[in-house]
């Protein structure tokens, strides 16, 4: 069996964090399409944005399908999340999607830290024009509307804890067989 663990929240909610600590635990790929953008750049690939862009989709869907296990790490209100979805549920994989909540100022005091910190941020470009913070807000109200299997409060809950849980959850909640597949990883 084929398991997308989905971590959605807005930006500088703790996504990558969390994505991070799952991945280590489950021994497994994060796959996130601002790391496939800086791949497509840094490849020189791509002759302008669009196409740029539209390589970094490509490369991004091409990771995210390659494991039996992955987990992707996303805004979740973007045209490309329903695309990886449509392409996950095509091949089978089970999806557990989990959001990640954070209240918007908390969300805009951690990426001006970032942005100090040298922190690379993807173009902005995907939020409709917004600016960063228009675009925070524009996800915090966008993200209300997405169905999610778990929710947790990163500025209430440790990043270990809410791996634990999710880990937890998966193995209480789904098939033998995806029980199985995780055990197998953590030994």
């Amino acid at each position: 069996m084929k398991h997308c663990i989905l971590v959605i929240g807005n930006v500088a909610a703790g996504k990558s964090t969390l994505s991070k600590v799952l991945a280590e635990r489950l021994n497994c790929v994060v796959v996130c399409l601002d790391d496939s953008r800086v791949e497509v750049v840094e490849q020189g690939l791509g002759n302008g944005r669009g196409h740029a862009d539209r390589l970094a989709q490509e490369l991004c869907l091409r990771k995210l399908t390659a494991e039996d296990l992955v987990i992707f790490e996303s805004t979740g209100v973007t045209r490309f999340y329903s695309k990886a979805i449509k392409e996950l549920v095509r091949q089978d994989y089970k999806i557990t999607k989990v959001m990640l909540m954070c209240d918007q100022e908390t969300c805009w005091d951690r990426y001006k830290k970032r942005k100090a910190s040298g922190h690379f941020q993807a173009p902005f470009a995907y939020a409709k024009g917004k600016n960063i913070k228009e675009g925070i807000r524009y996800f915090h109200w966008e993200q209300k509307k997405l169905e999610t299997d778990l929710k947790y409060d990163s500025t209430k809950l440790s990043t270990e804890l809410i791996a634990d849980s999710i880990i937890n959850t998966i193995k209480t909640d789904y098939s033998n067989e995806a029980i199985e597949l995780i055990n197998d990883i953590m030994r």
